[in-house]
């Protein structure tokens, strides 16, 4: 029997109720079922037949299987492009067969068609400086034009914001608005060597000091030279090496450590120190003129926050620290280069080894033949010559993180490669794995892998260059 209200079918012959949504009869219930009304509480909905959802689900998957498509991992289809670079924050700079050059983002979206402009002539993280018919554009990164500048032969970014820029044989520099900082007149070149903050310029053959305003720091023809030094400073040089005079100025031009006093100064990154070199003698003082590594050495090489390498005059190094304490004494090791994070590779007797500034050793001397230090605690270790050679790597406590014998070649690009991550080689099939050792490109997949920057890689496959995202292979 059958409910007239909700549907439901039941066994009971003489039922007053509906056993389920308590519907009561007042007369004999139908024997055949109805259309249900909808109640939440029913138990009984309408379908499509089985046989006619299968033909409709087929139906749909050949539709599908007819529409042409690029593997998921494929930001940018490998095509006969003549060049792809990584911009910024996920976008691409492409040039095709024809000269033409486009700007796509990380999903494979044009921002910039193919044509639109005749060349990109510079850009920053966030801006590109395009040319079209004598005209300059500012671009942002979604393509829109924000700035237009018709009456310079040249222009090329000092900073997101400024422009160098060049009418007939004189430099000058513009703000995104057009404002001049430096009118374009009086200076035949213009050099920022830190975006804008201060300019070195040339007036014929003299050089002079500007702001970031455009003002005259030191005027042209003092100095031959200027080096920027941290802290608002400048080294300024006067002659040749041979003849060579120098001196530290502040940002207003005024000498805090007179020249002449020192025959060369080269500062030290992120700190108030200066090597100094004073007659055929290198020696260390701060900002004040006060020595902290006298005057005796033959070389002194700076060794980042830790200190510096010492070369005596008997060829022995050693490191001190900025106090001018001896942290690796000069008898213990033959050669000692900073690799960078507080770690040295040494060399003793032909080995070589890694320790850090307190000379403990992390990996160590002669365990390998070779070690490179690659960053992050990792270490690209090599057994054999180079007719039988084993490459591998290892982290800070030498437990092995991608085995000897796995790889031809294991190469660490940390400038080349954006994201942390060993480039692998077997003959002619190259890969790309990350710290641990992970597979991130399979090797073989593609001919050549140009990059990696967060995830997304440019590669070669048969001639043909595109960028994927290797998170999805």
């Amino acid at each position: 029997m059958f409910c007239t209200h909700c549907g439901l079918e039941f066994d009971i012959e003489a039922a007053a109720f509906c056993p389920e949504c308590g519907n009561k009869f007042d007369e004999e219930p139908e024997m055949e079922p109805v259309k249900p009304k909808g109640n939440k509480k029913s138990k009984m909905y309408a379908v499509i037949g089985g046989g006619g959802l299968l033909a409709i689900i087929i139906a749909v998957i050949a539709l599908i299987a007819l529409i042409p498509h690029n593997p998921p991992y494929e930001v940018i289809e490998p095509g006969e492009y003549e060049w792809i670079a990584y911009w910024h924050d996920g976008h691409f700079m492409i040039m095709d067969s024809r000269g033409r050059w486009s700007i796509q983002d990380s999903r494979g979206n044009e921002i910039v068609p193919f044509g639109k402009y005749e060349n990109a002539q510079d850009f920053t993280d966030d801006y590109i400086l395009a040319h079209d018919n004598g005209i300059y554009i500012v671009l942002d990164k979604s393509g829109s034009e924000v700035a237009t500048f018709d009456k310079f032969d040249s222009m090329e970014f000092v900073s997101p914001t400024r422009f160098i820029v060049r009418q007939g044989s004189r430099h000058g520099v513009v703000d995104r608005r057009g404002n001049e900082i430096i009118a374009p007149g009086r200076y035949t070149r213009i050099q920022s060597p830190d975006s804008g903050t201060w300019y070195v310029v040339n007036d014929g053959n003299r050089v002079g000091l500007l702001d970031s305003r455009g003002r005259e720091i030191v005027s042209p023809g003092i100095f031959d030279d200027f080096i920027q030094a941290p802290n608002n400073r400048f080294v300024a040089t006067l002659g040749d090496r041979d003849n060579m005079r120098a001196a530290v100025l502040d940002n207003r031009g005024r000498e805090i450590i007179s020249l002449g006093t020192y025959n060369e100064i080269v500062p030290v990154e992120n700190s108030n120190f200066f090597i100094a070199r004073d007659g055929e003698t290198w020696g260390v003082i701060d900002h004040r003129d006060n020595t902290v590594i006298r005057f005796d050495r033959h070389e002194i090489l700076e060794a980042g926050n830790t200190g510096f390498i010492i070369t005596d005059s008997r060829g022995r190094r050693s490191v001190l620290n900025s106090s001018g304490n001896e942290l690796i004494p000069p008898e213990r090791f033959d050669v000692i280069l900073y690799e960078g994070g507080g770690l040295f590779k040494v060399h003793h007797d032909g080995d070589s080894g890694i320790v850090n500034y307190r000379c403990e050793e992390i990996v160590p001397v002669g365990r390998y033949d070779s070690v490179e230090y690659a960053g992050n605690n990792r270490f690209i270790i090599a057994m054999g010559d180079s007719w039988d050679l084993s490459v591998g790597v290892i982290d800070h406590r030498g437990e092995m993180i991608i085995p000897l014998d796995r790889y031809d070649e294991i190469v660490l690009f940390p400038f080349f490669f954006g994201d942390n991550g060993f480039l692998i080689r077997n003959d002619n099939r190259v890969g790309f794995l990350g710290l641990n050792g992970q597979e991130i490109i399979p090797m073989g997949r593609y001919d050549q892998i140009h990059g990696v920057y967060n995830n997304l890689a440019i590669v070669t496959k048969d001639g043909n260059i595109g960028v994927i995202n290797a998170r999805r292979i």
